[in-house]
Order: structure tokens, then sequence, then C-alpha cells
């Protein structure tokens, strides 16, 4: 009130230094929040992180464990909550700011995925605002790997996945994030969608690497207690098995001839010592049957791309906008006019957006993952129509911030066959407005958009489809259970990566004589 009063008398020169010393006390302030509370932290270095009560109560828990007080702390929360984001990434950070000289060890279950927590937690710690927090928390010069680093005060960081070497390492923050999964849980694609190996019935139909249904003709018991392998491909995914699990391979590129196709234990697998890995036998589009969808897949697909989350709107450029408006018409829904030539409306749209659950919580519903192959490849054009892009040399790309809608496009492209991956990128030239991370799908598929100018750009590589394999043990045992389907070559398609395997070959059940003597 004071300063009130005073400003009609100051000069210009003295409300401008007053304007400043109100600016640092304001900052000054909101560093110290940032210091002293998790939440703080957050909302500081991930601006659209969203606090809810569960990150409030975790908060407190954390600094428990900070201060010392809490030795263990299990975290078991419904997907998509922010469980990874806040455990695994913030709070590793905000631990090493106030402990510069600690040592972390991030376990997940690949060491591919604790090395991208390692460099998400690296490239924090090296930015300005995280600076501004923490100054004595630097990252080392001399050992700054993604999954192993160091800090400037003899702090450690390092990542490893299950079965890693961890003898002779300590930590005083430990963080496991979905270290194991249980082959009796493994999922298995099927016409009606995912079920587990545990819950399949003689008679239900899987899918070959032709994306053909075939039956199941036959399943083992449960045997307990195996020691377990997993068997990683180069794009990421993980398939649990015992040692004695069949897969099928080739090692050359472009191989395709099924006589010249090998087949060798998960055991034998994990002792491969040849200069060239083993790649799997590619699969083909999986033929899921038509589905009666809420929302046009291509509305749908180009909405999650460029709509706007709480509306009925879509965002296009003036150029691209008679193209996009006209495959909406086409699709049934009219549309309107904006204020300005950048945006317009889809009349109908928000009603069912709302019944889907899908305003301000954009993802790809399991039921479009499930539709037929037409279906798929036009929720993937929508998508890519206005999300996506592609280089002169054909190289697509899927970008978003959105790590669920991410991680479901790369879900969509391995059920249409196509292998790939998803690559984190960070705003280091700071021309945006967020720090937020991008996720980028990377792939080369014909036909992956509907817009003219973008499409004539695709085209389909083989040697990009290519899987290689990686098997090794991981020092854990667990019941399990396989299955034999009608094919001759005994193959068929596992997990959400849809990775080809092979039959087990070992004590299966005779449910008929046809099924014994095809066993035998």
């Amino acid at each position: 009130m004071a300063l009130q009063k005073a400003l009609p008398s100051m000069s210009l020169k003295e409300k401008m230094e007053l304007f400043d010393d109100l600016e640092i006390r304001e900052r000054r302030a909101r560093l110290s929040v940032a210091r002293t509370s998790l939440l703080g932290f957050a909302s500081a270095v991930y601006p659209n992180f969203k606090i809810g009560a569960h990150h409030r109560k975790l908060s407190k828990l954390f600094q428990r464990v900070i201060d010392g007080e809490l030795k263990r702390l299990i975290i078991n929360i419904a997907p998509r909550m922010g469980k990874s984001v806040f455990s695994s990434y913030l709070f590793p950070a905000y631990f090493l700011g106030h402990y510069p000289d600690k040592k972390i060890i991030m376990g997940t279950h690949t060491a591919s995925l604790s090395e991208d927590f390692g460099r998400q937690v690296r490239n924090l710690i090296g930015t300005e605002e995280y600076e501004e927090l923490f100054p004595k928390t630097q990252i080392s010069a001399d050992q700054k790997a993604a999954g192993k680093w160091s800090t400037s005060e003899e702090g450690h960081y390092y990542a490893c996945g299950v079965g890693g070497a961890l003898a002779g390492r300590g930590a005083d923050l430990f963080v496991l994030d979905d270290p194991h999964a249980l082959p009796l849980d493994t999922l298995v694609p099927t016409p009606a969608g995912f079920k587990t190996i545990e819950g399949l019935q003689v008679g239900d139909a899987v899918f070959g690497p032709d994306g053909q249904p075939t039956t199941i003709k036959a399943k083992s018991d449960v045997w307990h207690d195996r020691d377990l392998y997993a068997v990683e491909t180069d794009d990421g995914e993980i398939v649990y098995c015992d040692g004695g699990h069949l897969w099928t391979y080739h090692t050359e590129t472009g191989l395709h001839n099924a006589h010249l196709l090998k087949t060798a234990t998960a055991r034998e697998l994990a002792e491969w010592a040849k200069p060239n890995k083993p790649y799997l036998p590619r699969h083909a589009a999986v033929q899921y049957p038509e589905q009666e969808l809420p929302i046009d897949p291509y509305v749908l697909g180009a909405w999650l791309g460029d709509g706007t989350a709480t509306a009925g709107r879509m965002t296009s450029h003036p150029d691209d906008a008679p193209f996009m408006r006209a495959q909406f018409e086409q699709a049934g829904y009219k549309t309107t006019d904006q204020v300005d030539a950048y945006n317009f409306g889809v009349l109908g749209l928000w009603p069912v957006l709302k019944d889907t659950y899908l305003l301000g919580n954009k993802h790809i519903p399991e039921k479009y993952l499930y539709a037929s192959v037409g279906q798929r490849m036009a929720l993937l054009q929508g998508l890519m129509d206005t999300d996506g892009t592609v280089t002169v040399a054909g190289q697509c790309s899927f970008q978003n911030t959105n790590m669920r809608l991410v991680e479901g496009v790369r879900e969509l492209l391995h059920s249409l066959g196509h292998k790939t991956s998803i690559r984190t990128y960070y705003d280091s030239r700071e021309i945006h407005l967020t720090r937020q991370p991008d996720h980028r799908v990377n792939f080369k598929m014909r036909d992956a958009f509907r817009m003219p100018r973008k499409n004539e750009r695709t085209f389909t590589s083989e040697d990009k489809r290519r899987r290689a394999i990686t098997a090794y043990p991981v020092n854990k045992k667990a019941a399990v259970q396989c299955i034999t389907v009608d094919r001759e070559d005994g193959l068929f398609l596992v997990g959400r990566g849809y990775v080809v395997t092979h039959n087990s070959e070992q004590d299966i059940k005779a449910n008929s004589r046809l099924a014994f003597d095809t066993a035998w």
C-alpha cells in the first residue's frame, strides 16, 4: 500500500527500478518453491505436467525417501497416470539436485528403456532452468553416456535392464520401473483382441505371419519354475520364454525362401556368436474383422493429430484446408468456417468425442487398433496427414508430445506389418514456448498419407521391415505355457509388437489324435 501511494511521485527511473526489484523477488519465490518441493520442481521444469491428488501423496512419500525416513516404496497406479514421468524422470533429477554426490541405479525390463530414462534425466540436468535451481549439480564431462554418467560432485547414475550386471555396484536410490513380465501373462493378438497365453483355448484363433487367423490345435501343460530368457527385437519389443521355446530365423538380407529358414531354441540363440544377427520372418498386416466405429477412422486420426483437444475443431494450414475439409465431408461430416483461416469446425464431432472419453484425453481407442486393415490404414492416414512428415527419401515420421498417442501409432504400424520404434527428442534450440519432449515414430510405407503432396514421396522398404533379435537369460524363474497352431511352419504372432514366434514342441497335451501326431 505504501508503494502504491508513492508511485505517482516517483520518477520513471525509480519506477523501473522498483519493477525490477519486484520481478527479482517473485523469481526468488518461484525458485524457492521449486527447490524445496517436488511438485514445485515438476511445475518449473515440466510446465504441462498435470498435478493430481495422487501426485501430492507421492510427493510427500518421495520427500520421506529423500530425508532417509522411508527405505522402500512400491507404487501401483493405473497406466497413463504419470507414474514413470514422476518416479523415473522428475524424482531422480530432483534427488540429485539435493544430493549431487549420491548414486542412483535405474532398472526396467530392458536396458534400452532404462537408458531412455537416463538420457531424459541427464538432459534435464543440463538445462538452464535446472542449473538455476541446483547450480552444484552438473554432468561430468568425462562420463555422460545415456545409461552411465556422473556428476561433478562424484555422484553416479547407472541404467540396467532385467538380467543386467550389477555386481559390485551400490546405490543410495534404486528405482525399478516395471521390471518383469510373466510368460503366462504374455499377450497374443486374436481376431477378438488380445488374450493371454493362459486364457487361450484349443479351437481359438490367433494370427500367423501372413496376417490370417489360424486355429490353436493344442496347448501345453503349465510348466513351473522354468528359467526365463528374453528375446528382444532391435526395435525394442521383448518376449519372455523358457530356454526351450523355439524361434524361427534367417541370417541373410532380404531372405524370403521358407526352406532356408532355421529354427533354434532361445537357449541356443543366447549363445549366438556370429557377426550377423538372426532375423525373424516378416509378417503381413493382421486381418482383423471390420468394426462398427463411432467416428470415421480418417476423421479420428486427423483430429488426434491436429484437432483441438477439448472441441470438435481442426487446425489446418489454409493451403491444406480444402483437401482436409473435403475428406471430412466425404466421411459424412459437415465442416464450418471459423474466425481465422487456420481452423475449421466439424459439426456433430464434439458429442461423439465426449461419449468416447477422448476430449482432453487424446489416444487411439482399443477398438480402432482391432479394426480391419482398411480402417486402420484410414486411421493412420488421418494421423499422418496432420502430424506426419515424409522426406524426399521416403522416410515417414509421426511426431507428437503425447506419449500415449505415439505408442498407439507404433502399435498401429506393427499391426500393419511395419517395424518401427520410438525416439525422443528435446528442444535444445529453445525456439518453442514449452520444453516438452517430442516423441517420434519413423518408418517407410507406401500410401501412409492421403494428402497428395506428401503421399507422392512414400514407398515401402523391405529391408526396413526386418527385425533382428537378441536372446539372453534374465536370471528369473516363472510358470510358462505354449500353444500349437494349425500351420505347417508352426509360426504365430505374439505381443503388442506382433513378434513372429514358433510353437513349442515340448510336452504338448494331446487333445486329439491329430494334435498328438502333429506334435510328434
